[in-house]
């Protein structure tokens, strides 16, 4: 019988993690494990059964997460201090790096990651209010967005885990629209951003360069919800 999915699902307030295991379209209940306060953004390593988790309680940490497939339970392994709580983590290169954007500190970073465990930043940026850090199937670049800036910040990503600003190191979202969340397609050819103060979905297109150029957006909000 081929292996099922385990979703995870982030207990911010409660601070902890459930697992479910998906079976067609019914969800099934696992475990729900402890992992502290804030626990809302959480990369996962697949191939080697690993959770990269961002909490705040007692202090602001990375915590890395063992997951025991059969019981969906999961258990700390190693934990990182950070200066700040982060908004959004993403594991890239194979799960050799791992980036976390902070909305309260207003920076990313970018972390080596060995068996499990984090090593010293090796990149450091500064952006207001950055909510979203994402990067491409290849990990060869990384895109910051900033909700206080209304910007996405573009770099190319190392395989040591430095950045290197892009040509255009910026792509701009509307003044004042709240830019927040961003997904690239299958194909990498488009980004998508969401943004919270102007209710848009906003299309960019994204040349070989890694290069996003914003393109077009339209409303995500119901007009008749005042």
């Amino acid at each position: 019988m081929a292996e099922q999915s385990i979703v995870i699902v982030g207990n911010s307030a409660d601070g902890t993690l459930t697992s479910y295991r998906l079976g067609g379209d019914a969800l099934e209940p696992l475990a729900t494990s402890r992992v502290g306060a804030g626990c809302s953004t959480f990369a996962v390593d697949a191939a080697r059964a690993l959770v990269y988790c961002a909490t705040k309680d007692p202090t602001p940490a990375i915590l890395t997460l063992s997951l025991d497939r059969a019981s969906g339970v999961l258990t700390e392994t190693g934990r990182a201090p950070i200066a700040h709580p982060l908004a959004s983590l993403h594991l890239s290169r194979d799960g050799g790096l791992l980036l976390g954007a902070s909305y309260h500190g207003g920076w990313g970073e970018v972390w080596p990651v060995v068996d499990g465990r984090l090593g010293a930043p090796t990149a450091h940026i500064e952006h207001d209010a950055l909510h979203c850090v994402i990067t491409d199937a290849a990990g060869e670049f990384a895109y910051f967005v900033s909700l206080g800036e209304d910007l996405i910040a573009q770099y190319a990503l190392s395989g040591d885990g430095s950045l290197a600003p892009l040509a255009r190191p910026v792509a701009d979202a509307p003044t004042g629209a709240g830019a927040r969340h961003l997904v690239l397609s299958t194909d990498e050819r488009s980004a998508y951003l969401i943004t919270e103060f102007s209710g848009e979905a906003i299309h960019y297109l994204r040349d070989e360069a890694g290069i996003l150029t914003r393109a077009e957006a339209i409303s995500a909000v119901d007009p008749d919800a005042g």
